[in-house]
């Protein structure tokens, strides 16, 4: 009897499960995603996501775009929204747009928190499929005309993946389109680069790839790693672009950050000092409360080296250009080096690592992106 109730009870906690698992994908009210960090390069042009007011994400390692009218134009679509009915139309168009219209930074690449939507049924309008003519019909001598049946209509698998809101825009798994021959779209993707899409059919998305850059930032994430190896590739991939982000807005050599980065923490997000200075770039927190940084935001690796980026970046302007000082002022103070009080060997080592990060890409056969 005893056993019986196990089996019993035994069953009913995997039925519970199954229906909790279900409902994490597809019931739940929230859709946490993360900022794809990679390049975007859509028919050859790189659509830079943090000029996206609804920026590519990622969801359960899949990669969503989002239905927006610059996006429709570019890729080559349109989206026939209807909530009440419940109903997503896509239909394939010629693409009229290279890239979005308004090409300035709208995001600081924040985690997107979206919404599942289970009411939309997803359907394709076929462009390669005619659909029946119309006809007519005789009734008591009368003709009738009668439009076509849509049968060119093909409902769209998106698998496991849910079709996903924010903010009434709505994103799909950018391969529900490729896996279409609807579309035509191919896509070529890479860990060290990113992603390409191309919309036409005889252009294969790998041609625009970049095995260059691709390269360059596989050295960086070796180079990283060989400093501290407890941090996984996929990591360090990441940091590689934020660290080449954050370089390119503050108009700084990505290579020098990366040696600051490897000289104050060693890559540790988590890491504090003995004088209490936090984080991978190891900012002091009177320092950045004067940032409005709370302590918390510290340990966020990118909030970090965007910070770090900008405090660099202000130095050696504030310093005409001088690269030493203004790496003397992150180290120890613009007070100090105002007053005269300081020293250039922090400077120097960065200097070095910088070097030592040029031989090992060099050593590597890695091309340096100058």
């Amino acid at each position: 009897m005893s056993s019986n109730r196990q089996r019993i009870t035994a069953a009913w906690i995997v039925a519970v499960l199954l229906v909790l698992s279900s409902a994490a994908v597809y019931a739940g009210d929230k859709a946490e995603g993360s900022f794809f960090l990679k390049n975007i390069v859509v028919n050859g042009e790189e659509i830079v996501n943090y000029n996206l007011q609804y920026p590519f994400f990622l969801y359960n390692d899949v990669t969503y775009l989002p239905l927006t009218a610059d996006i429709q134009e570019i890729f080559g679509f349109t989206a026939e929204i209807d909530m009440e009915a419940g109903t997503l139309k896509l239909q394939k168009t010629a693409p009229v747009l290279s890239n979005i219209r308004d090409n300035r930074a709208k995001n600081n690449a924040e985690d997107v928190t979206a919404e599942v939507e289970s009411r939309l049924d997803v359907h394709i309008l076929d462009n390669s499929v005619a659909p029946p003519p119309a006809y007519t019909a005789e009734t008591a001598g009368v003709v009738v005309f009668e439009p076509a049946p849509q049968q060119n209509a093909r409902a769209v698998d998106l698998g496991q993946s849910p079709v996903l809101v924010k903010e009434g825009v709505v994103y799909l798994p950018l391969r529900a389109f490729a896996g279409s021959d609807a579309f035509g779209w191919n896509l070529h993707y890479d860990s060290y680069f990113g992603i390409c899409v191309s919309t036409n059919e005889n252009i294969p998305a790998r041609d625009f790839f970049s095995e260059t850059e691709a390269a360059y930032n596989r050295g960086l994430v070796q180079y990283i790693r060989s400093v501290n190896g407890t941090l996984s590739v996929s990591r360090v991939q990441e940091l590689v672009f934020m660290f080449r982000r954050a370089a390119e807005v503050n108009n700084l050599d990505e290579k020098m950050l990366i040696a600051v980065a490897q000289k104050e923490s060693r890559f540790n997000a988590n890491a504090v000092s003995r004088t209490g200075a936090v984080g991978l770039m190891q900012f002091m927190p009177r320092t950045a409360a004067g940032l409005g940084l709370s302590v918390e935001q510290l340990y966020d690796a990118k909030t970090s080296i965007d910070y770090g980026a900008a405090y660099i970046g202000r130095n050696i302007e504030n310093y005409g250009g001088n690269v030493d000082l203004a790496l003397s002022a992150y180290n120890q103070g613009s007070g100090s080096v105002s007053r005269g009080v300081y020293s250039r060997g922090y400077a120097m080592k960065v200097r070095d690592a910088v070097n030592d990060i040029d031989a090992y890409l060099a050593e590597g056969g890695y091309v340096s992106q100058e």
